[in-house]
């Protein structure tokens, strides 16, 4: 299973210094417009600027110094990251006023009253607090981004997972199916048909194998994958049946999970054609209906009206169909009054990045 994805570290660390940047930048224009703060006289303007870049570069290492340890606190600390915040400001932030304060009244040759550490504490803090909370907003924004991440690939290993078991139902039942075939031509003596079966499966089989188990491909694959499984069925049932496939030009594209029709023509096969003791046709179409593509099968055979419900081929494609849409599907099966049986199903149109022109399928 892949790892929950981590916080963005590279990214987060370079809008944090982007935003103390532009802050330590906003208050060195502010002070040079202003001139000076409790100007005196006596200060030469290079020494107190001096100090002021020294008190700027400072203030800029502690805040780098306190987005250092709320980065880490959110993630390995119980504490919350709004106390941690306001301590870190009050503590750091206040400090660093101070002995500012003081270095400039020493260079002023002056003495700073309590009161004015307090008003100058106050004023700079106010600054500090609202970096503080940028930076906050900043890691706490990443931390809920590289969650919602996480549920969302636990999910999709999830769907993922349903959609790997779904179609590993599928292959093994085709293939005992089709190995029975094979068994009894060759029990028949009839080699060639035989022998054709299995040239036709390993065909079907490889276009298998080459995929992942539930890997995306075009409707217009998935028509000619079904296109050599017909041709096997045809060997099974010589002269009993025809199969009838069109698939329309705005739907050639369209995204499915691979295999996911053969289990509808399979059913229809064994519960329409295999009973029969008259021709049976078989129509599938693919069509697009707004922004939905919608598939019918349909048979004419003398199936009866719960007889193509058993067993997992219907179930499987609902499952899989869901597992893959959510509710954003129909699925529709029954017997019809003239006759025979239908399947329906309509799923959100999802295009892949090919050009397609309309085509139909030969029979």
């Amino acid at each position: 299973m892949t790892a929950s994805p981590a916080i963005d570290r590279a990214s987060l660390r370079r809008r944090a210094l982007g935003l103390s940047l532009a802050l330590w930048a906003f208050i060195m224009g502010m002070l040079w417009y202003a001139g000076t703060i409790n100007t005196v006289e006596e200060v030469p303007p290079l020494q107190l600027w001096l100090v002021r870049l020294a008190w700027m570069a400072s203030g800029f290492a502690l805040g780098w110094l306190i987005f250092r340890i709320l980065e880490w606190s959110v993630e390995n600390t119980s504490i919350g990251p709004i106390t941690a915040l306001v301590a870190l400001v009050c503590v750091f932030g206040a400090f660093h006023t101070v002995v500012n304060s003081l270095l400039y009244f020493e260079l002023a040759g002056a003495t700073a009253t309590p009161l004015q550490h307090v008003v100058a504490i106050v004023y700079w803090l106010h600054f500090q607090l609202a970096w503080g909370v940028l930076i906050l907003t900043l890691v706490m924004g990443a931390q809920a981004k590289a969650e919602r991440e996480g549920r969302l690939m636990a999910q999709r290993e999830a769907q993922s997972a349903q959609l790997d078991a779904l179609t590993f139902q599928v292959h093994p039942h085709f293939l005992f199916n089709t190995l029975g075939a094979v068994s009894s031509l060759v029990g028949e003596e009839q080699f060639e048909k035989g022998e054709a079966m299995v040239r036709k499966l390993a065909i079907f089989l490889r276009r298998g194998l080459r995929r992942e188990a539930n890997e995306d491909v075009t409707l217009e694959q998935e028509f000619a994958d079904l296109a050599v499984y017909i041709d096997i069925e045809r060997i099974r049932f010589e002269g009993r049946f025809e199969f009838r496939a069109h698939l329309d030009a705005g739907v050639r594209d369209a995204l499915v999970s691979g295999f996911l029709l053969q289990p509808l023509v399979e059913n229809a096969i064994k519960y329409a054609v295999a009973p029969s003791k008259r021709f049976v046709t078989l129509d599938l179409s693919a069509c697009r209906a707004g922004e939905n593509v919608e598939i019918s099968l349909v048979d004419d055979g003398p199936g009866s009206s719960n007889s193509h419900g058993l067993g997992t081929g219907e179930a499987n494609v609902q499952e899989r169909l869901r597992a893959r849409f959510g509710d954003n599907v129909s699925f529709d099966a029954g017997p019809r009054s003239a006759g025979g049986y239908a399947v329906r199903l309509s799923f959100p149109y999802q295009r892949a990045a090919m050009e397609a022109d309309g085509e139909e399928m030969p029979a």
